[in-house]
């Protein structure tokens, strides 16, 4: 429970009081139907996870949270209105929707730092006491002396980051240097192998242009064996022409001297 209590509790409608804490209810929630009753939402969520998952009323259905409803805007601000007692400090009458407000701002029993707190102070009180506190404390009194130290360890962790931040730039720019350098031996490697594979291409060239007149001659020689071929035939019949020639003459020759003996052989007659 907050610290706080109700006033005159006794007289509080017993509609608004919880069956499982016996107070009035905070953050109330209905069951469903037909039970329908209300309990605080911690309450029953307790009771639902540590004891049974079925209604308090009928013990029929199963429960869960999304079965909850929460009660009617009515009921809530009625509920917030009651007038409670703060424990701390006694004052009374205060709205319990306020009593948070109460304990951070208002309540001169609030527990708070000191102001040098921010120094290492470990004073932690009543708010009562604060003032009284901040004029004996030792912190405060040696507050310059401290926040000077403090700043100083301030500059000097912000130094030592400084430095190592510097350090990570030399080590990242060193690997950059390596990969820079790693990336222009590779692209000399690869300019290397683009030189020999244009000197492979211009060979390539060459040989097919060599290949492509071979082609040609072969062509050209093949053109000369067929004439060659015609001219052996040529030969041959010229061959044939002469000794058919010869033969002819032969003959002629032949039946001249024929003719010869012939005419002598009738002169003698």
């Amino acid at each position: 429970m907050d610290n706080y209590e109700y006033v005159n509790k006794s007289n509080i409608n017993n509609d608004f009081i919880c069956e499982i804490c016996k107070n009035p209810f905070i953050d109330p929630v209905a069951l469903p139907e037909p039970c329908e009753q209300t309990f605080c939402f911690k309450c029953i969520q307790l009771n639902l996870e540590n004891h049974s998952q079925n209604c308090l009323q009928c013990n029929k259905k199963s429960l869960s949270n999304a079965d909850l409803k929460k009660e009617s805007l009515i009921v809530r601000k009625t509920l917030d209105n009651l007038p409670v007692k703060c424990r701390s400090c006694f004052q009374e009458n205060i709205r319990r929707a306020k009593f948070s407000q109460h304990m951070q701002e208002i309540c001169p029993k609030r527990r708070v730092c000191c102001s040098a707190s921010n120094i290492q102070c470990p004073w932690y009180g009543p708010y009562d006491q604060f003032h009284r506190h901040v004029n004996e404390c030792p912190y405060e009194k040696i507050r310059p002396l401290l926040s000077k130290l403090i700043n100083d360890v301030a500059r000097l962790d912000q130094l030592t980051q400084l430095q190592t931040k510097i350090q990570n730039l030399e080590n990242n720019f060193e690997q950059l240097q390596n990969q820079m350098e790693q990336t222009e031996n590779e692209n000399k490697s690869l300019r290397e192998k683009l030189n020999e594979m244009e000197k492979f291409e211009i060979e390539n060239k060459i040989l097919y242009e060599k290949i492509s007149k071979m082609e040609k001659v072969g062509i050209e020689s093949e053109s000369l064996r067929e004439k060659i071929s015609e001219m052996d035939k040529i030969e041959i019949e010229n061959k044939y022409l002469k000794e058919k020639t010869n033969k002819l003459i032969d003959e002629k020759q032949l039946i001249h001297d024929q003719y010869d003996q012939y005419k002598k052989n009738n002169n003698d007659v």
